[in-house]
């Protein structure tokens, strides 16, 4: 299990791919990997009651990911519950 978070200060889409190195590398599960990004960053900040993870009450921005030769892109940005971005 791998504990603590990925975050960034100077190109956020830059976290996308450390996530998937992280699981290409073999040095987590996608849902661990995931969680860096997500609940436990907003356990970081605090925030883990409102934000950070999938659940009746919480907050959440949601995307879709596809895989374009090897590189993952996302194709779906869905922000409030309102589709905001839509790729092909």
């Amino acid at each position: 299990m791998i504990r603590g978070v990925l975050c960034s200060d100077y190109y956020p889409a830059a976290l996308l791919h450390a996530v998937m190195s992280l699981v290409t590398g073999g040095d987590a599960a996608l849902p661990e990997a995931f969680r860096l990004v997500t609940l436990n960053s907003a356990r970081a900040l605090g925030l883990d009651d409102a934000l950070g993870s999938i659940e009746p009450g919480k907050t959440a921005d949601l995307i879709v990911i596809d895989e374009h030769g090897g590189v993952p892109v996302v194709t779906r940005t869905l922000r409030d519950g309102r589709e905001v971005l839509a790729v092909g």
